[in-house]
């Protein structure tokens, strides 16, 4: 949790804000400065620009990922969410928000990207590919490699009945008979 008085510029940064960053309580200041020191420099006029959006009105939400230095001096992606409070005439007189530590999150992304990549890449040097559909609904999806050896565009969804349609004779009657069985 951070809250920003913007009269009197005092700033609060919870015991749990500052630890995310590895740094115990008493070893960060409650500043505007300790953030904006932290805040990765590529990021952070985007980030102020959000800011002075929030606090001039021109937007009511603030929701934004940019990276902070932790202690040790890597970066870790953060998630800020916060909303302006205002007093009586409109003005915005503090700022309060929350920071979320989404770095496994995106690495775990990143990950799943690579493998996503690589199984591709395999499917098409094999020539293998997969599929799938919700037996309630009746609709699916397949691989991209399928929709390549089809000649369709990859990414579509399709109906059990549409993908039956590509197989013709004892293939199809097999493949109908093997997904009967499995539901």
């Amino acid at each position: 949790l951070w809250d920003w008085n913007l009269l009197t510029d005092d700033v609060y940064l919870s015991p749990r804000w500052k630890s995310m960053l590895g740094f115990p309580e008493d070893q960060l200041a409650d500043r505007m400065e300790s953030w904006k020191h932290l805040v990765h420099p590529d990021d952070l006029q985007r980030t102020l620009s959000q800011v002075n959006d929030l606090v001039a009105g021109r937007s009511d939400r603030f929701e934004i990922e940019y990276r902070m230095r932790h202690r040790e001096g890597r970066y870790l992606d953060i998630l800020s969410r916060a909303f302006a409070v205002t007093d009586d005439s409109g003005t915005t007189v503090r700022l309060v928000g929350t920071h979320v530590d989404m770095t496994r999150r995106r690495q775990d992304e990143r990950r799943l990207q690579e493998r996503e990549a690589l199984l591709d890449k395999t499917s098409r040097m094999a020539k293998v590919g997969g599929w799938g559909f919700d037996v309630e609904t009746g609709t699916g999806a397949w691989s991209d490699e399928v929709a390549r050896i089809h000649d369709l565009a990859p990414g579509g969804r399709i109906r059990i009945e549409e993908g039956l349609g590509f197989f013709h004779g004892e293939h199809r009657l097999a493949i109908q008979k093997a997904v009967k069985e499995a539901i």
